[in-house]
């Protein structure tokens, strides 16, 4: 399916996926670099498109070519499969309530702002343009936030100078959490309903219990045959 889906791009998008170099050959890999540019801008949106029908019917997606026989063939489903449910949660960050006791985070946005941005010209240009008078609010309190956090008192800073920090992490700040929410999974595993070799035991049992066929049958059956050749051929006098 991955084949599918990398032909599929090129010939739709006309640019070449991240991960095509994982799942077609060296030489065509070398095509690809020559003739193809990687997706990026508006034809990331084109790969979305398609990515999001992976595996479709409707458009082929199931299927490519089998290298052994060199025929477009379905794609079978691989014999181990787990699949994992996604649970997205979001809530406001920073919190203009609690974001102030948190000082790791006040203090590095303070120390950074203060700092750093603000003694670079072209940073405090940029930084200005968007939070006019920023700078003058921040170096407000020149000391804080340099010996320890867990000194200072939020309540006693001006409210101007809080939400000025709060207002730059709301706009430049993101917390993203990943973790598994069930300490479990489940696994199916596909495999085939019967093999050859139990085919082969449940015919010779049923053979045996319905006719009671054994081995020493065929044995007797050998045995009677040759003999009876042996009678019904002429004999020599």
């Amino acid at each position: 399916m991955y084949d599918a889906m990398v032909h599929k791009i090129l010939e739709n998008c006309t640019c070449r996926p991240t991960f095509a170099k994982f799942v077609i050959t060296t030489q065509e890999t070398m095509e690809l670099d020559k003739n193809y540019k990687a997706c990026f801008g508006d034809r990331l949106l084109c790969v979305k498109k398609w990515t999001d029908k992976w595996g479709g019917e409707e458009d082929n997606l199931d299927r490519t070519v089998n290298l052994l026989t060199g025929k477009e063939e379905q794609c079978l489903q691989a014999c181990d499969v787990q699949t994992d449910n996604i649970f997205i949660s979001s809530s406001q960050y920073p919190s203009q309530y609690t974001f102030p006791d948190r000082m790791d985070a006040f203090c590095s946005i303070v120390t950074k702002v203060r700092d750093r941005i603000c003694k670079d010209e072209y940073r405090k240009y940029s930084f200005e343009s968007q939070f006019p008078n920023g700078c003058l609010t921040y170096n407000r309190y020149p000391n804080i936030c340099k010996v320890s956090s867990a000194e200072i008192d939020t309540s006693s800073l001006d409210k101007d100078f809080v939400d000025a920090v709060v207002k730059y992490a709301s706009d430049n700040f993101v917390v993203v959490k990943i973790f598994v929410g069930d300490p479990y999974y489940t696994q199916i595993v596909r495999s085939e309903k019967i093999s050859i070799t139990q085919m082969l035991g449940n015919a010779g049992g049923l053979i045996g219990l319905c006719l009671g066929f054994s081995v020493m049958s065929l044995v007797e059956m050998f045995y009677f045959t040759i003999t009876s050749c042996i009678n019904l051929c002429p004999r020599k006098k």
